[in-house]
């Protein structure tokens, strides 16, 4: 929600619809895709400084996930809710690293490599807590005319 004056906010709201509630502080927003663990515990979200931040839904609190850069787009937790999956965009090839909130590591989780060659990037992707990955990619088609005597 975005009210005029004021900076965003996210609300959770009631199963009727109603009865808004402030789920992350003023001015913290949500990027990426399937942004809350699967125990609906926690969030990862972005704070007013554009970093990373893991915060508990029942009491808004927030802190820094380490091992995570504005560089990196989030596709989801892990089933265990102590990572997230997350992946720096790359013209041909997309790695994705499964990133521990707590201590920042990094491993790489999985390679992908678009068979197309005019595929040009990944533009989002989603994990799911079990493993499985969706994600949309753009295409580039050009056509390449030589004109030969053209004075």
């Amino acid at each position: 929600v975005v009210r005029a004056g004021a900076g965003p906010t996210v609300q959770v709201l009631s199963a009727a619809g109603r009865d808004p509630v402030a789920m992350l502080p003023a001015g913290f927003t949500l990027r990426g895709n399937n942004l809350i663990s699967a125990d609906g515990s926690r969030a990862i979200a972005v704070n007013t400084d554009g970093q990373y931040v893991v915060c508990t839904i029942a009491t808004p609190a927030c802190q820094p996930a380490p091992g995570l850069t504005d560089d990196d787009v989030i596709g989801g937790w892990s089933a265990d809710g102590q990572s997230v999956f997350a992946l720096r965009p790359q013209p041909m090839l997309v790695q994705v690293d499964r990133v521990d909130v707590a201590s920042g590591r990094r491993s790489t989780w999985k390679v992908v490599r678009p068979l197309n060659p005019a595929v040009t990037g990944v533009r989002s992707f989603f994990v799911a807590p079990d493993g499985a990955m969706a994600y949309t990619y753009s295409r580039s088609r050009s056509e390449l005319y030589v004109i030969k005597g053209l004075r």
